[in-house]
């Protein structure tokens, strides 16, 4: 197999700086890969969306004569504005608070949301690595939705450790923060290429926008796609031999890109495409999404238990971890179609949107590995049915310990799809530690009867903000709990 399109591919979209949704440069590079793949037997369309175009032109930090190089924090709105700097977040109002990332960066907007709150002005995060800067979306909101949030107006700047360390100096001193930004609305387009259609079509996707260089998040994954999509086509018969259909799908706005500020800011494209394919009433056209994101260091195939256990029918040795929502796969899993991620994010934080996001930092080999495992998959799946049983087996296995037998007489897709849909949720839970975790859980029912009430403050389910327990109501909160179960099993019977 022939590596090397994989690698041109990346670093052509690398060279791309802050790629976000809605860029003057987006046609060029969209252009340059229809070039690469160009093939009468293809066809190819552009989908439309209206997204939310930001972009950072110049952030400094100025104090006693110095300019500190700095980056402006998505998508809030920039200015410049002069004050106190404290490291106090009891002692912010009406000035620029200064403090490190969290552990877990996605909990920043809780920091800037409760420093906003206080009366801050602005708010300067440090990354603890040296030499590195990164961009974190903040939203201005403490939920998980897909509602229309408020816009985040003061602007939150990064820094890296070093110059973190010097301003520190300048603590109860005056400092300016200039952010010089464009957040307006823009066009951007997913690309669709149709290789094969068919009643049922394995679908492949990446998204090609990204924060600064951006090689493994997710030139990369465009990059492979792009290979696979050539090395397919060099093996036509495999493609007009297969039981299956075959598109292939370069998502837009899955960084950034939903105008109306929505805290899920994420995956905006995919959930634009999935709308579509809902509303044309295609979503049950698809048989099994293979999704491509942040690749370069060891292989991990993200998926849920069902399709871990069908996939190790042929793959025992694949490096299997439970999805999560922060990927395009989820806006398929939440329809209730079977995914898998190929990714490697739980190695890549070190470099995660940032600076350092390049090739030195990339291994190699395991690109490759990742190219020549998702061959195989699609190979594999293009005249393989999946096995919905496994799901109908362990789901029913559970409920049967809860005393809820369900006689289920009908197997198959569109019964999958209703039972992933009622079942399987992404959910949002607040702790009493002040953070916040985004997981996946196969069986809901099973999952509110076993809540540790000690660590849990809130639940709800991801995407809606609908709340299932609410620890400061403890008895509203069993209420939740018996009537959600008690919907559910409703709802079922009367399907069955």
């Amino acid at each position: 197999m022939n590596y090397n399109i994989c690698f041109e591919v990346a670093s052509k979209c690398s060279s791309f700086i802050d790629f976000v949704p809605g860029s003057d440069f987006e046609k060029i590079f969209l252009s340059h890969v229809l070039n690469l793949i160009d093939n009468p037997l293809l066809e190819y369309y552009f989908q439309p969306i209206e997204v939310l175009y930001w972009k950072d032109r110049y952030t400094v930090i100025e104090v006693n004569g110095k300019e500190y190089s700095a980056l402006t924090l998505p998508i809030t709105q920039g200015g410049v504005v002069k004050g106190k700097l404290t490291d106090d977040i009891n002692d912010v109002y009406g000035k620029i608070y200064i403090t490190y990332f969290p552990r877990d960066l996605d909990d920043a907007k809780f920091i800037y949301i409760d420093a906003v709150e206080r009366g801050a002005i602005g708010v300067i995060f440090i990354d603890p690595r040296p030499d590195l800067k990164r961009r974190i979306v903040i939203t201005m909101s403490r939920d998980y939705t897909w509602n229309t949030g408020k816009i985040p107006e003061i602007p939150a700047v990064t820094v890296d450790c070093k110059t973190g360390d010097e301003l520190f100096n300048y603590v109860n001193k005056e400092i300016t923060i200039v952010s010089d930004i464009v957040s307006e609305k823009r066009l951007s387009y997913n690309l669709i290429i149709n290789v094969k259609e068919s009643e049922e079509n394995l679908l492949i996707t990446a998204h090609y926008d990204h924060w600064l260089i951006g090689i493994s998040d997710n030139c990369l994954g465009i990059g492979l796609l792009i290979q696979l999509l050539k090395e397919l086509l060099n093996n036509r018969k495999l493609i007009e031999n297969s039981r299956k259909g075959l598109i292939f799908t370069l998502f837009t706005a899955e960084e950034i890109g939903n105008p109306r500020y929505s805290t899920i800011y994420w995956a905006y494209g995919s959930k634009i495409f999935t709308n579509w394919l809902v509303s044309k009433k295609l979503i049950d056209n698809i048989h099994f999404v293979i999704n491509i994101d942040v690749i370069g260091r060891e292989v991990e195939v993200y998926a849920s238990n069902d399709v871990i256990q069908f996939l190790k029918n042929k793959f025992l040795d694949l490096n299997y971890k439970n999805s999560i929502p922060y990927f395009d796969a989820q806006n398929f899993e939440i329809e209730g179609l079977p995914t898998i991620t190929i990714s490697a994010l739980s190695k890549y934080f070190d470099v995660y949107h940032s600076t350092k996001d390049d090739l030195e930092h990339v291994n190699k080999s395991k690109v490759i590995e990742s190219l020549e495992i998702t061959f195989e998959i699609v190979k594999y799946l293009l005249n393989t049915d999946f096995d919905y049983s496994i799901y109908f087996k362990n789901l029913l296995e559970e409920l049967d310990k809860l005393n809820t037998s369900l006689n289920v007489n009908r197997i198959d897709k569109s019964m999958y799809r209703y039972f992933k849909k009622i079942f399987s949720k992404f959910i949002v839970e607040y702790r009493k530690d002040n953070e916040v975790e985004l997981k996946y859980i196969n069986n809901i029912i099973n999952y509110l009867k076993s809540l540790n009430y000690d660590e849990i403050k809130r639940v709800e389910i991801f995407g809606t903000g609908e709340v299932l327990i609410d620890l400061e109501n403890v008895k509203l909160s069993n209420k939740l709990i018996e009537n959600s179960i008690s919907g559910i099993l409703q709802e079922l019977r009367y399907l069955i």
